[in-house]
């Protein structure tokens, strides 16, 4: 990355502050899962390590039901975490609220259904929003809810897509048709939402819509692409200005990444701009805040110096209007895990301030088991201090790092296997970071 772009970035980087500067109360308990030791890392620095353990890890869903569609997001004072688990037959969704150690007993949002992930999760000012696939009509339709503060349920489950299926052609099957995958965030006083949904030729195409406090869309929804390729992973990130979405769509090259810029009340879209082309499978893409605007993440496939095939993360900064500032950045020593599972992504990252992000990502480690691994990254991607390891089970994946609503401490939730379990659970930890 040239000089005066990592000048750049850190200078819009600089102006964000931390927001994990909250407080709050929760209540209940979650069961503490004996975790395996951390594998050592060969050729390891002697850096100063960039961070440290500060409780758990703690396991918050089912022992004996298999989790699946993991999403987190930051209230005041407190975390909620979302997540789907197997019923046999079907699939309901779960809340669970994290307020500093605490680890709060988890809710039934649904009863007797057939969730389908990825889960989706907002803080509203208020309540946390939330909206899932459900496929029990043998194709998915997405539906919505709310939790309140104090984790009640305060807008039970209803349907919000209504979508035609050909279902005499395809009996038993999920329909191309589908309405799946949505995305939301807060801004401006609304609740915006992205989804992907039925378009030219059966293929995925991105809808958009704001959803009033009744779970309806306050106008019709609007696609945003138009094409014979799906649309797939989809990501809202919400800033003081409006909000950066970003897609998947695969080309003849790759996954091609986009990305546009959603403003106004309500909000209309800009052109979308065409980000990279990456090969690594799924199409794996996520949003930091950096002071005004945000800094796009995504899985890249690249060759090491000795030619072998690695995969990686790279970076690019977009102001507040959703314009790109300077050139993509690669994230050196940051590894990922090949393949983390359909809707699963292997990394996450937060902004801490001062220009700087803290990076989650799952590593595969010399032995062949996999590592949940935290770091701290300047404006140019350059690691500052020795990433450190959270300790897991057996098989960890789709790492999520959120401010914790506590001074100085954050919290990173993932699914794990554990040791001798073919069922994966929802585990959760608190995490504090060095910033040099």
């Amino acid at each position: 990355m040239r000089p005066r772009h990592a000048l750049l970035l850190a200078a819009v980087l600089a102006i964000g502050a931390c927001r994990a500067g909250q407080k709050g109360q929760q209540e209940g308990e979650a069961e503490t899962e004996t975790p395996r030791a951390v594998p050592s890392v060969p050729g390891a620095t002697t850096e100063a390590p960039a961070g440290k353990l500060l409780w758990g890890p703690e396991a918050v869903s089912s022992a004996s039901r298999g989790a699946d569609g993991l999403g987190a997001a930051l209230g005041v004072g407190q975390v909620g975490i979302v997540w789907i688990e197997d019923r046999s037959p079907g699939a309901d969704v779960f809340f669970a609220r994290v307020a500093g150690q605490d680890v709060g007993q988890a809710i039934s949002v649904t009863k007797g259904a057939s969730s389908f992930p990825p889960m989706a999760v907002a803080w509203t000012g208020k309540e946390f929003a939330l909206a899932w696939g459900d496929d029990r009509f043998r194709h998915i339709e997405i539906f919505v809810a709310r939790v309140s503060y104090s984790g009640k349920l305060v807008l039970r489950p209803r349907r919000f897509t209504s979508t035609q299926s050909d279902e005499d052609e395809m009996p038993g099957v999920f329909s191309a048709d589908s309405s799946q995958a949505p995305a939301l965030a807060y801004y401006g006083g609304q609740l915006l939402m992205a989804w992907g949904g039925p378009g030219n030729a059966g293929r995925q195409q991105v809808y958009y819509t704001t959803l009033s406090k009744a779970g309806k869309p306050n106008f019709d929804p609007t696609p945003l692409t138009r094409g014979l390729s799906d649309a797939v992973g989809i990501r809202l990130v919400s800033y003081e200005t409006g909000a950066l979405l970003s897609y998947c769509v695969r080309g003849s090259e790759g996954n091609e990444l986009y990305r546009l810029h959603l403003s106004g009340s309500p909000p209309g879209p800009a052109q979308p701009m065409k980000v990279e082309v990456s090969q690594y499978v799924p199409c794996s893409v996520k949003h930091a805040l950096a002071g005004d605007g945000a800094v796009v993440l995504w899985a890249m496939r690249a060759q090491d110096e000795g030619g072998a095939v690695e995969d990686g993360l790279e970076g690019q900064l977009v102001d507040a209007d959703g314009v790109f500032v300077g050139k993509s950045f690669e994230m050196p020593g940051v590894r990922l895990v090949k393949f983390p599972g359909k809707h699963r992504a292997p990394f996450d990252a937060l902004e801490l301030g001062g220009g700087k992000l803290a990076i989650a990502w799952i590593e595969r480690v010399p032995d062949g088991s996999a590592s949940l691994r935290l770091g701290v990254f300047d404006a140019a991607g350059n690691r500052l201090g020795e990433p450190f390891e959270v300790p897991t089970q057996a098989d960890p994946t789709d790492p999520h790092l959120l401010g914790s609503g506590q001074p100085g401490s954050f919290v990173v939730t993932w699914l794990d296997r554990p040791l001798g379990s073919k069922l994966r659970r929802v585990f959760v930890a608190g995490v504090s970071f060095e910033i040099p």
